[in-house]
């Protein structure tokens, strides 16, 4: 399984230029043969930290409260009872 990182930066615009170029230099790579696109399998899941998600990633409704927890799913924030209610749904 592949690794993820969080890229911080004073600003979105600084971010999205980090983002860029960290892409750009990825593609090159390949593109070279230095490295092999990951299988989407293989592809590590986006860590969201707790205080980036105050709504369910899912639903996009609930918010997070003492009452309404939070489960986390391959990084996400969800809403705990539509976790649940989907997993029962399924068996």
């Amino acid at each position: 399984m592949g690794k993820s990182f969080a890229v911080y930066a004073a600003t979105a615009a600084e971010k999205a230029e980090w983002m860029g170029h960290l892409e750009k230099c990825s593609r090159e790579l390949i593109k070279q043969g230095v490295k092999t696109p990951p299988a989407e399998q293989e592809r590590a899941a986006v860590w969201v930290q707790d205080d980036e998600a105050a709504r369910c990633m899912v639903c996009k409704k609930t918010q997070f409260t003492i009452v309404n927890r939070r489960v986390r799913i391959v990084g996400k924030n969800i809403y705990a009872y539509l976790y649940v209610r989907r997993l029962n749904a399924r068996s």
